[in-house]
C-alpha cells in the first residue's frame, strides 16, 4: 500500500500543530491552577506579554509598510491601555504590570456589606 505525498505532508502538519498546541498548552497550563481573584490579572498579564513578543517579532520584518503600521498602532493610547502596555525608559513595548496589578481586586470586609436591620 503506497501513501501520497499529499497524505505524508498532511500527516507531517497536523504532527507539528499538534506539538505546537502542546507547546502553547504547558506555557498556559499555570492559569489552571490560579485562584479567581488572580486569574484576570495573570490571563492580561499572559496576554500582553504574548503581544509585546509579537510587536518584536514584527519590528524585526524588513519591509517598511509592516514597521508604518506598528509604529502607528503603538503611538494609538487605546490600543496601549486596552492591552495593558507601556513603553519602558528605551522606548520598548512591555506589560504594564502596575496597571496590570490594580486589576486584582482586595478581598471584601464584611463592613463593606452592612446588612439591613429586619423589622420583626
Amino acid at each position: 500500500m503506497l501513501i501520497d505525498n499529499a497524505t505524508i505532508e498532511f500527516n507531517e502538519k497536523a504532527h507539528n500543530l499538534k506539538k505546537a498546541q502542546g507547546k502553547t498548552k504547558q506555557k498556559y497550563d499555570f492559569l489552571k491552577q490560579v485562584s479567581p481573584k488572580y486569574f484576570q490579572a495573570e490571563f492580561v498579564k499572559a496576554q500582553a506579554e504574548e503581544i509585546c513578543r509579537y510587536l518584536k517579532e514584527i519590528q524585526l520584518t524588513p519591509l517598511n509598510p509592516w514597521y508604518s503600521k506598528l509604529f502607528d498602532t503603538i503611538q494609538d493610547g487605546q490600543f496601549m491601555s486596552q492591552f495593558y502596555l507601556t513603553f519602558n525608559e528605551f522606548g520598548v513595548v512591555e506589560p504594564d504590570y502596575e496597571k496590570i496589578d490594580t486589576l486584582i481586586l482586595p478581598d471584601p470586609k464584611p463592613e463593606d456589606f452592612p446588612r439591613p436591620k429586619t423589622i420583626l
